[in-house]
């Protein structure tokens, strides 16, 4: 069975479990189950070449590592030294608390996103 009339199938009966292994697209866009192409498997989802895939991981992973060193820094020189309970000083320590949390969330959605989709957003 060809993936249009799985696709398009109406019957209301799910496939046999027993005869799906995992589905491999090759380069003539048909499906097999042979387990000799695992190296196609999904990588029609990336955008970019292997080089560029180092690349960007190993710029991100340094920026990540960098942002939560800087900003944890801060954090604790704030609160570790008493002279610096300032109002000023508590306001750095929100924006690098935030800053953390940006470089939690953003970073690697941002890297999935440049990965996959081939597009930069600066």
């Amino acid at each position: 069975m060809d993936l249009y009339n799985i696709v398009t199938s109406n019957d209301d009966q799910p496939p046999n479990d027993s005869s799906i292994d995992f589905v491999v697209f090759n380069n003539t866009n048909n499906i097999n189950n042979d387990h000799s192409n695992t190296t196609e498997l999904y990588y029609h989802l990336i955008k970019q070449p292997v080089g560029m895939i180092l690349v960007l991981s190993f710029s991100y992973t340094i920026v990540f590592f960098l942002a939560l060193l800087g900003n944890g820094s801060v954090v604790m020189a704030v609160f570790l030294d008493k002279s610096l309970h300032t109002p000023t000083n508590l306001f750095l320590v929100n924006l690098a608390v935030a800053d953390v949390l940006v470089a939690i969330v953003c970073l690697p959605i941002t890297l999935l996103n440049n990965i996959f989709t081939g597009k930069y957003y600066m």
